[in-house]
């Protein structure tokens, strides 16, 4: 019965709550007439059985016999009928029996009764509406009908919290999906949702926003006002583009001073300008971007800065950048606690010399970084760690021996996936041929803890086995949510200490080399790093008492790749287009800061099922202890951790003698001695090319831009009496004569091959000077391949050495050879 009253109370059955109703009025009103209307009814009832005698009870329909009644006195009676219960029907209110049979039904029914008063109490807290979960959104649009009943469409308003909600549902779905919403459920229009979006400003080349970080931190209310920064790029097409905005000419390589961008380096202020511009700048390949991270559980990144480059910088310019980002941030009170890349080579080394090179701690032998609170943590993204380590692992060229008697080889995983039941291990062939290098997926399944069990029982899997174990449990201890501090400090030592003695055990044997047997130096590093970083972190924190703080999973540069996946995300329905130029990179960046506050801010309105499942995710950290290790503590951590490794070490025969003078029995860390933080051959194989380390020569690029800048800030915008380089006849634009110009119009003042004064757009003449984009993959595999080739075909035309040798060495017997059959083919008479 309690269902079927639940039922009768939604709006889906109101007509037959309505029946119900008029029956058991229809009855009383029957009891309480006259004698005369009794008899009547009496007499209608009987012509009615006689009816059903006679045909099928079928509502609505005529008897099937012609004798009994003519359709036309059953229409009257029918109609007189109508007009009889018509006129003497009342209010429902007016039929007080009905409440008290329902009231009955109660007094017999406790359940029921304490169901119905239930759903009474919750009746004021929705102000009246019936509001089930996630209707919040239907309520809202019925309020705004309401309001805009009677009223032209023109003239319709809506609060403010349902259109920054149709602003999020335009910017994820496009204009044709929201077109349809809007046309279909009263909602805001799309200029509307265009005006909200076009409120946030869209970031500009080379300017730092720490301003409008410190004011959504503030929004927001985050605990703290400490941040992570991470740097990353990607390729872009390298298309010149005019940015009306702005007036800048946007696309080419910022010049760099101090290691910061200049910004509004290429203002579009006449057509000669513009033309030297093509003849003197540097297009942009790829587009760097720094992020930011406030320290907090449920915080959300922010894109700082945004400018293209062509990936030609040094170290020098990251630490002078970092310096110069540190006093722009401590202006506006915040924090810099960590810098976090992905192993590329120029951040990679600015981050060892930033750790190792100032005053090494003298506490603790095996710790060589600096313990001063004030130092900045240095931190390489794990998920990039893992892959390289995977990588490594999958190289079918190289062996890596672990002891004597042990190698880790990919041979294994291979036995495994042939000969065992793929329900056991999850693996497939596909895993061996590294198609998709990034696949961070397939590095997770490959260390699983059921590969490594099922590979217990392939012969001489010792040492694979091992390697396996070390890249689950190593990035897991800043990966793992669930892990407190203590857990982390012995996973991390435990294998770090394990890595010392096999590199040290692979240098120190004949016929190894740490290039060809050893994991890659690159790798190494940011173990080395991400350890060290761990210890800082922990003692800054603690330090601090902000215990609550210590989330290490946010200290990566998985903001960045986020940022670039959401920008190549967002493009229209039914596009395929996911690359962009720098200014196009510039304007998503305004819907991708957007959503961000925007999901954040309607949170408790809505259901954002992604945005929900990611806060859950990071939620989880409180029901681990919060507690930071003490010193002492730490120290003991270390000690077991020592222990565990050498037992791994030993396992495998792999002993190493201390040196002679070395008084410490922990194994020593080679950062900032002999070990080397970048490798021609590394293989780098993310969207921005890691390897490019600039030469001294490459600042000569920009050498001339400030100079060249200022003697064109005073450039009059006259007609230009210059014919434009490589311009004949006509140029075929369309010719605004009647526009007025001037430096910061849209507009530019040229003259054609024939002498003719033309005015065209910026836009327009940017178009002419452009010889084409670069045309990039929509295939992430295929672009970064692209990429890779690139970059190494201009460092082979950098390095090459023209041919001066007067005589002929080995090696360079195939000019000699081909001249050779020519001079044949000419003496046998052959053309």
């Amino acid at each position: 019965m309690a269902e079927s009253i639940k039922d009768n109370c939604t709006l889906s059955n109101t007509s037959h709550r309505v029946q119900v109703i008029h029956d058991l009025t229809h009855e009383e009103e029957a009891e309480a007439n006259s004698g005369e209307d009794s008899n009547r009814l009496d007499e209608d009832s009987v012509s009615e059985e006689v009816t059903n005698t006679k045909r099928p009870s079928r509502p609505g329909r005529f008897p099937s016999d012609v004798e009994s009644i003519s359709p036309c006195a059953q229409d009257f009676q029918s109609q007189n009928k109508l007009k009889e219960v018509s006129s003497s029907c009342h209010c429902i209110e007016e039929y007080f029996p009905v409440l008290n049979k329902l009231n009955l039904v109660l007094e017999e029914n406790n359940r029921l009764k304490e169901r119905l008063l239930g759903a009474l109490r919750r009746v004021p807290e929705s102000n009246g509406h019936f509001s089930p979960d996630g209707s919040n959104l239907l309520n809202i649009i019925l309020e705004c009908a309401q309001k805009n009943a009677g009223k032209k469409r023109k003239g319709w308003r809506y609060n403010d919290t349902l259109k920054e909600f149709c602003t999020i549902v335009f910017t994820l779905g496009g204009p044709q999906v929201y077109e349809i919403l809007s046309r279909n459920l009263l909602l805001p229009a799309i200029p509307t949702c265009s005006r909200i979006l076009y409120k946030h400003e869209s970031i500009q080349g080379g300017v730092f926003r720490f301003k409008e970080l410190k004011r959504i931190m503030t929004e927001k209310g985050y605990p703290t006002n400490k941040v992570i920064l991470s740097e990353d790029g990607t390729v872009v097409t390298g298309r010149i583009q005019y940015d009306p905005k702005t007036n800048q000419v946007v696309g080419f390589c910022l010049p760099l001073q101090n290691g910061v961008p200049v910004q509004n380096s290429f203002p579009a202020t006449s057509a000669k300008v513009i033309e030297s511009y093509f003849c003197e700048g540097i297009v942009s390949t790829n587009a760097y971007v720094t992020m930011a991270r406030p320290l907090a559980s449920n915080s959300t990144p922010f894109c700082v800065a945004l400018f293209g480059t062509d990936n030609r910088f040094s170290h020098h310019d990251v630490l002078s950048r970092w310096e110069w980002m540190n006093k722009e941030a401590t202006k506006e009170n915040i924090e810099i606690v960590a810098h976090s890349s992905d192993g590329d080579g120029k951040l990679l080394k600015a981050m060892v010399i930033k750790t190792f090179s100032s005053n090494p701690s003298r506490k603790w032998p095996w710790f060589q970084a600096s313990l001063d609170a004030s130092a900045k943590i240095m931190v390489q993204d794990t998920i990039y760690l893992l892959v390289k380590l995977k990588c490594k692992f999958l190289h079918a060229s190289d062996i890596m021996p672990m002891g004597k008697h042990h190698i880790v080889s990919r041979g294994h995983i291979a036995d495994l996936i042939e000969n065992t039941s793929k329900g056991k291990h999850k693996l497939t062939a596909s895993i061996l041929t590294q198609k998709d290098k990034m696949n961070f997926r397939s590095a997770q399944n490959l260390c699983d803890t059921i590969v490594c069990e099922e590979l217990a029982c392939v012969a001489g899997s010792e040492a694979t086995i091992t390697f396996l174990n070390m890249m689950r449990e190593f990035c897991s201890a800043f990966l793992d949510v669930t892990l407190n501090a203590s857990q982390r400090i012995s996973r991390v030592f435990k294998w770090l200490f394990f890595v010392r003695l096999w590199r040290k055990w692979i240098d120190d044997t004949d016929g190894y080399s740490l290039s060809h047997n050893f994991i890659t130096s690159n790798s190494y590093t940011c173990m080395e790093l991400n350890a060290h970083a761990l210890i800082l972190m922990v003692r800054k924190l603690r330090d601090a008492e902000e215990h609550n703080l210590f989330l290490p999973w946010l200290f990566s540069s998985q903001d960045c790749e986020d940022f670039f996946r959401k920008s190549r995300a967002m493009s229209p329905t039914h596009s395929t287009m996911v690359t962009f130029s720098i200014l196009e990179l510039q304007h998503k960046t305004r819907r991708t800061d957007f959503l961000s506050q925007s999901f954040s801010k309607l949170a408790n309105d809505f259901e954002f099922p992604r945005l929900k499942k990611m806060y859950q995710h990071q939620n989880q950290q409180p029901h681990v202890s919060t507690v930071l290790p003490e010193d002492y503590e730490i120290e003991k951590l270390i000690e077991k951790a020592l222990q565990d490794a050498i037992e791994e070490a030993v396992a495998f025969q792999i002993i190493v003698k201390p040196k002679s003078k070395s008084k410490s029995k922990f194994p020593v860390c080679p950062l900032g001695s002999d070990l080397s933080v970048t490798e021609e051959n590394e293989e780098h194989f993310n969207d921005f090319d890691v390897d490019a380390e600039t030469t001294e020569d490459s600042s000569e690029d920009y050498s001339d831009f400030n100079t060249f800048q200022d003697s064109n800030e005073n450039t009059v915008n006259d007609v230009e009496e210059d014919l434009l380089v490589g311009c004949t006849g006509s140029l075929g634009l369309k010719n605004f004569d009647n526009v007025s110009i001037s430096s910061s119009s849209p507009f530019v003042a040229v003259k054609d091959g024939n002498g003719k004064q033309c005015v065209i757009k910026k836009s327009s003449l940017i178009w002419l000077l452009s010889s084409g984009d670069t045309r990039i993959s929509s295939d992430r595999l295929l672009r970064v391949q692209a990429a890779a080739v690139q970059h190494k075909r201009n460092d082979t035309v950098k390095n090459q050495k023209p041919f001066k040798e007067d005589t002929l060495l080995v090696g360079n017997w195939g000019c000699a050879s081909l001249l050779f059959v020519i001079d044949l083919r000419l003496s046998l008479g052959f053309s």
